[in-house]
């Protein structure tokens, strides 16, 4: 774990921003014992859980969330990226999303608010705004 953090205060010397994508899910081992979500603790990373459109949506961002809840993450948001029809997921899926979270933030559509709530921006000073 020392040579990640290693690397990832190298890469955060030289940038305003570190993106650090996920590829495959939370649960996708890095290592024996290193899991992806571990470099959310790691790196004090603020998250973004990005769901699918598809069958199984609804579990899926369901099982996902509870995992970042258990784990104790609280600085996180999560949107849907669209690659299917929207027909279907508008009908069932949207309307259970609404009611239950109050809004469903999608990729294509609300990245600037993605992008707001994850972007700590800071003066001059070096203060948080």
């Amino acid at each position: 774990m020392r040579s990640y953090k290693s690397a990832y205060e190298k890469i955060a010397s030289l940038c305003d921003i570190v993106l650090i994508e996920g590829a495959g899910g939370l649960l996708v081992p890095i290592e024996e014992d290193l899991y992806m979500y571990d470099f959310i603790r790691l790196f004090e990373a603020k998250t973004l859980l990005v769901g699918h459109d598809a069958l199984g949506c609804i579990n899926d961002i369901l099982l996902n969330l509870h995992l970042l809840d258990s784990l104790g993450v609280e600085d996180y948001e999560w949107c849907v990226n669209f690659k299917e029809e929207r027909e279907s997921f508008d009908k069932i899926t949207l309307p259970f999303f609404k009611k239950t979270f109050g809004r469903v933030l999608s990729v294509q559509e609300d990245m600037p608010l993605i992008v707001k709530s994850l972007v700590a921006y800071r003066d001059v000073d070096g203060d948080k705004l």
